[in-house]
């Protein structure tokens, strides 16, 4: 981590517990062990500086409680709340947000890291814009050394279409890097325990239908994709099962379009470009044509239409370049008549805006190799 001195000057005032702060940080904390104190420090050496940061420790048995309480000496805006025992995240997560001062949370886990100016720049936004209640950003993979892993998370391009993508998977990827409303948060009623290990796809999909939302498009949080303790890497598969559950809910509600489970596997497969030579694609297709058909976003979108052709052409052209790279032609060009079918009457615009994203995400993956 770089030093907090080499951070540029603070931008706003340091709150002190007798003040009422503009951002309450809020991290829940379970046997976080060695991750737990980069992920400390990158809140404290935030260049934005009037928050308090609530840290909720569940129950460790690693020394984190001990850590969190030794912070909590040195630093005010740090406030202490264990857990008398074991409750879980989602409960947690509810107990930080009722205590929580500012009209603002950001979310935080306890291995990740938060890049310097990320508090800065998400609250840039929603002071500029006050009808915005969420806030998120890409943020970029690292390992147990804080490298880098190559690739892109989170979303960047296609914003308007938030709400769509969020019927097949969490498109926000990752839950540590947003930031949102705390009397929009409270008035949802905060995280759902039914959805335990996927509550925040849960409760994006609840977000999105109630306010306006933004992305900062730039990487501003670190995601650890090797904790042994983080609970949604232990639990992979009941948090696959428990966030299509979301998803699979509010395709009927949005749509009134029962799918199976193993068609909302299908359907988050294509979206993730997740290999399978035994599905029948001709049947995804003809479900994701049906799903598009029948969605209408909750918030009025200029050429919705338009827009929903061009990301349903993008998202096959994908899958077309990545049989092509495996030599798979049959595939590819199966793939690329069903983009041309999608983008319709658009396909100029969904081409150029597949090759724009490809260019931006090579340029900026190149920028940071």
């Amino acid at each position: 981590m770089t030093a907090a001195a080499d951070h540029p000057p603070p931008t706003a005032p340091v709150s002190s517990p007798d003040t009422r702060p503009a951002l309450t940080v809020i991290m829940p904390a379970y046997n976080a062990g060695r991750y737990l104190i980069p992920a400390i420090e990158s809140v404290l050496s935030q260049t934005w500086r009037d928050f308090e940061f609530i840290i909720i420790d569940d129950g460790s048995t690693d020394g984190t409680r001990e850590r969190i309480e030794d912070y909590a000496l040195r630093d005010a805006r740090i406030r202490d709340y264990p857990n008398a025992k074991n409750i879980g995240v989602t409960r947690s997560l509810n107990r930080a947000i009722s205590l929580a001062r500012a009209d603002w949370i950001a979310r935080m886990d306890a291995d990740d890291i938060s890049l310097p100016t990320r508090f800065e720049k998400q609250m840039a936004v929603v002071r500029a814009d006050p009808s915005i209640g969420l806030v998120t950003s890409p943020f970029d993979v690292i390992d147990a050394q804080q490298r880098r892993i190559p690739g892109w998370r989170g979303i960047r391009f296609q914003q308007e279409m938030l709400p769509f993508f969020l019927l097949f998977y969490n498109r926000l990827n990752a839950h540590g890097q947003v930031l949102y409303s705390t009397s929009l948060v409270r008035s949802l009623g905060g995280y759902r325990e039914k959805y335990h290990l996927s509550e925040a796809t849960e409760l994006w999909l609840r977000m999105v239908r109630a306010t306006r939302w933004a992305v900062v498009p730039e990487p501003l949080y670190l995601w650890r994709a090797d904790n042994p303790h983080s609970v949604s890497r232990q639990h992979a598969f009941r948090y696959a099962d428990a966030s299509l559950l979301a998803c699979r809910e509010e395709i009927a509600r949005a749509c009134n379009i029962d799918v199976s489970k193993e068609e909302m596997i299908a359907l988050r497969d294509f979206w993730l470009r997740c290999e399978n030579k035994d599905r029948n694609w001709d049947d995804v297709e003809n479900l994701l044509l049906r799903i598009a058909a029948r969605f209408h976003p909750p918030h009025p979108v200029p050429h919705w239409r338009r827009k929903l052709a061009i990301a349903l052409g993008c998202a096959w052209f994908a899958q077309t370049i990545q049989h092509a790279k495996r030599h798979r032609t049959r595939e590819a060009l199966r793939d690329l008549g069903r983009g041309l079918h999608a983008a319709g009457g658009y396909l100029p615009l969904a081409l150029a805006q597949f090759v724009r994203e490809t260019f931006a995400v090579k340029a900026q993956l190149s920028r940071r190799a």
